[in-house]
């Protein structure tokens, strides 16, 4: 049995949210005598070659990009994990959840949320309760001189978020 799954991934310029180099690729996930693997297109690497160089990384497994090594430091809230950190380190972007195990050996996803924290105090900046079941995308972003939070709902809707 074969699945195949189809991904678009863009760096975007800041702020007029213009992508300064995207792709498309596809991942089979196959299933093979019990086993699932997943793989990527032969050219999603170099189709790709100019997304994963604006992200700093090597592989399309690891978009949207890099962690800082500021965030290592960062005192997240429980149940939270830092997946940004501002260019200028001032502030650490943490996407939380709670929830619990089932029965059927699941884990059941109660509720989400983002949290920016101030990186000198771990003082809550900003937070967002996110639908449990709806797709997002967040990262932080600097213009003019201010930073920015960027969220993506569901592919579709973009929010903005200045931070002070």
């Amino acid at each position: 049995m074969t699945f195949t799954d189809s991904y678009q991934a863009a760096a975007l310029n800041f702020p007029d949210l213009q992508p300064s180099a995207s792709c498309h690729y596809t991942k089979l996930l196959k299933s093979e005598s019990s086993k699932w693997t997943t793989e990527e297109e032969k050219t999603a690497l170099a189709d790709c070659a100019n997304v994963l160089h604006s992200a700093g990384v090597a592989s399309l497994d690891e978009l949207p990009g890099t962690l800082l090594p500021e965030a290592k430091t960062v005192n997240a809230p429980p149940n939270c994990g830092v997946t940004s950190v501002s260019g200028d380190g001032r502030f650490a972007l943490c996407n939380c959840g709670e929830g619990h195990p089932t029965a059927w050996d699941t884990f059941k996803t109660t509720s989400r949320s983002l949290v920016v924290l101030s990186t000198e105090n771990s003082a809550t900046v900003l937070s967002i309760a996110l639908k449990v079941k709806v797709a997002v995308a967040a990262t932080l972003a600097e213009s003019g001189g201010h930073e920015y939070l960027l969220l993506l709902q569901d592919g579709i809707t973009l929010r903005v978020y200045r931070l002070p």
